[in-house]
């Protein structure tokens, strides 16, 4: 009777080793020669450390430095003669002031609740290079606790020739 049981435990373990390594063998040949090696495997994938590693896509983006935010693009704007945006955000909890800019004159327009428009009038044109620094102002939340958003929108600036640029523009949550 001991011999049956013994039998039984030896073909059960060696079963059991055989299905262990057969999935391993099938989700290396999986990652190996499906998901890294084609493009359909590269769409594929999920990690966890891709979203922390994320590019800028928008022309014209905020960054923040504690109470501070800044609007900095991601391309050359050549030959700029005004620039204009629209920030939209919560105006009951955020209160934003002190717009200012290093190339020129602001304007700023508020005429709802919520909505800052802001035009950059350049002396003179100005190329503006890559990751400048083009706006900055303060944004100071009523409520620390609740999480917020600053939407850039209706982005845009003309050249030296009278042609309108639209620029693509991004967010920033804080």
């Amino acid at each position: 009777m001991k011999d049956i049981f013994k039998k039984y435990k030896r073909h059960t373990l060696i079963s059991n080793l055989w299905v262990v390594a057969a999935s391993l063998v099938l989700a290396f040949g999986i990652n190996v020669f499906l998901i890294d090696g084609t493009q359909l495997g590269q769409n594929l994938k999920a990690n966890v450390l891709q979203p922390i590693n994320t590019e800028v896509q928008a022309d014209i983006f905020l960054e923040r430095e504690w109470e501070n935010f800044i609007i900095r693009n991601s391309q050359n704007i050549n030959k700029a003669v005004n620039l204009s945006l629209s920030l939209i955000y919560n105006w009951d909890n955020i209160d934003i002031s002190d717009v200012s800019s290093q190339y020129g004159n602001i304007i700023e327009l508020q005429n709802e609740p919520g909505i800052n428009s802001i035009i950059l009038n350049l002396d003179s044109w100005v190329d503006i290079k890559q990751n400048e620094n083009i706006i900055s102002f303060s944004a100071i939340k009523e409520d620390e606790t609740k999480g917020e958003a600053i939407n850039l929108i209706n982005a845009n600036f003309k050249d030296n020739t009278g042609e309108l640029y639209f620029l693509s523009t991004s967010w920033i949550t804080f």
